[in-house]
């Protein structure tokens, strides 16, 4: 580079280090924690000021961002620190970088969303107003150790029993009796505040204490948010291969789901928009679609976005396992990026602590807490009032973030050891049948495509009786045109050492 490039490169970075700054007036006070909506911390305050800037409009699409050399030297950090905020905006689609051509805004965001200031989430532990059919788990396995490739549970040996007891013991004393009576049909306030900073710190969603509800797991949640939002015989988009328990929900108010295929980039507005443009609604997994992987892209949840404040309709959000990601950080929430208030977010605690812990939560917009309480209300008494106040404890001290994280780095090793395992003894042996592996960037489980003809479901009912555990692909679809055979596997629960012996037992079943 010459000295001319090189002083250019410097003006460059300079320029963005002078707006960065703006948004993050602390910086760079190491000593203050920067105003980030993911975390504390400078890796994770230059990421979110990156995105906030291009959200804004002040970093334009096809923008060219300074070198990370540069940037670095001009903020006065690590290189390190640039090239991984870098690397996570590539990942959730915010920046391309390309050999020869540097990092660039993405030219794909649409013109009217990058006018939309995106709001900071504001945390409150002020107490919140006093606001005056669940399906089960289909096929949960019970005891421990689970069924081989048992699908929705994670490794429980690995769960930090004793730190539990004792936030347990601490949630009864510090409850009391309130702890055993019938409370606010939100959920117990001190749960509530622990699951919107836990939201704003790792999923960038929009959350303060007021705004979360708990439910009895994530079906129940999603539950609620179709009958305060959907009406009967509405049309709704759902992702087709997708969660079965969303049609159930649908069907238990009489709406209509409308089956939109997915392609290499998940769910497909185009193809939505073509099926059926009356459609207010959707229901999405769009940090890790349910079975089979992808991840939205940004340019699609914007849309999506944009459309829903449009119409006036709304999307939930199941962000069911997002927490679990094995390539970069978890990607941040749809919820986080809408400013227009249209998303409803359901999570649960079930797939990140364990399926006995039968605690979800929604995040509903501002102006409509009170109705959606009452509506959680009439579900029946609040849940789990005496497990409440001890997984509040539990998340405070800092042990759920340190569990996901151990848990993380397990499944990253388990998940590798599965996959390695089945294109060696399934895939390989068998080359043009058009078996394939779909497995994602994250997630509990994976799908094993089979060969077209194959059933599935007879596979699936002959590995219970060989003591195995996998989900037949093909009942997930909604349309028969599109239907195709193939397994979801849970590898969450398999040690790497049985993984091998594992897959050769399912090999032989396939045949």
């Amino acid at each position: 580079m010459d000295q001319s490039s090189k002083t250019h490169e410097a003006d460059l970075a300079a320029d963005l280090a002078a707006d960065l700054a703006a948004l993050l007036p602390h910086w760079p006070d190491r000593s203050s924690s920067l105003r980030d909506p993911l975390a504390a911390g400078v890796g994770q305050g230059l990421y979110g000021a990156l995105r906030d800037a291009i959200l804004a409009g002040r970093l334009a699409p096809g923008a060219r961002l300074p070198a990370s050399r540069s940037l670095a030297a001009a903020l006065g950090v690590a290189r390190g620190t640039v090239v991984g905020a870098y690397e996570q905006l590539v990942a959730e689609g915010y920046l391309t970088a390309r050999i020869g051509d540097g990092t660039r805004v993405s030219a794909d965001l649409p013109d009217s969303q990058l006018a939309l200031s995106p709001p900071r989430s504001a945390m409150s532990s002020a107490p919140p107003a006093p606001a005056s059919a669940v399906a089960p788990a289909a096929g949960m396995p019970a005891g421990w150790p689970p069924p081989v490739f048992a699908e929705g549970i994670g490794a429980l040996d690995q769960f930090p029993l004793a730190a539990w007891n004792r936030a347990l013991v601490h949630g009864m004393k510090a409850g009391g009796t309130d702890a055993l009576a019938v409370a606010d049909p939100a959920g117990a306030l001190v749960l509530r505040q622990a699951v919107a900073a836990h939201l704003v710190a790792t999923r960038a969603v929009i959350a303060t204490p007021a705004r979360v509800l708990i439910t009895a797991g994530a079906q129940q949640a999603l539950d609620l948010a179709c009958r305060m939002v959907i009406g009967r015989d509405e049309p709704v988009w759902v992702e087709d291969p997708g969660y079965r328990g969303i049609r159930t929900a649908l069907g238990l108010i009489g709406a209509r789901p409308v089956p939109v295929p997915l392609d290499a980039d998940g769910f497909d507005p185009d193809a939505a928009e073509a099926m059926a443009p009356a459609a207010r609604s959707c229901i999405l997994t769009p940090s890790h679609q349910y079975p089979l992987g992808m991840t939205l892209p940004l340019a699609r949840r914007l849309r999506l976005i944009d459309r829903a404040a449009a119409q006036g309709g709304w999307i939930i959000e199941d962000d069911y396992d997002s927490e679990f990601r094995y390539a970069g950080r978890p990607i941040p929430s749809l919820q986080g990026l809408d400013g227009h208030g249209r998303t409803i977010y359901i999570g649960s605690f079930s797939k990140v602590l364990a399926p006995g812990i039968r605690l979800g939560y929604l995040v509903v917009p501002e102006g409509h807490v009170a109705r959606f309480a009452e509506g959680l209300r009439a579900l029946g008494p609040p849940s789990a009032l005496v497990l409440q106040p001890a997984l509040a404890r539990f998340m405070t001290d800092g042990h759920l973030g340190r569990h996901v994280r151990r848990m993380r780095a397990l499944y990253t090793r388990r998940r590798a050891a599965v996959i390695e395992a089945i294109e060696r003894r399934v895939i390989a042996p068998q080359p043009g049948r058009g078996m394939a592996i779909s497995a994602g960037a994250g997630g509990m489980s994976l799908v094993l495509h089979l060969p077209a003809g194959t059933d599935d479901v007879a596979l699936a009912a002959a590995m219970a009786r060989a003591g195995m555990r996998g989900s037949a692909l093909a009942p997930h679809f909604l349309s028969d045109a599109r239907r195709r055979p193939g397994l979801i596997l849970g590898f969450a629960a398999l040690p790497e050492r049985a993984a091998d012996a594992a897959v050769a037992r399912l090999a032989r079943l396939i045949g």
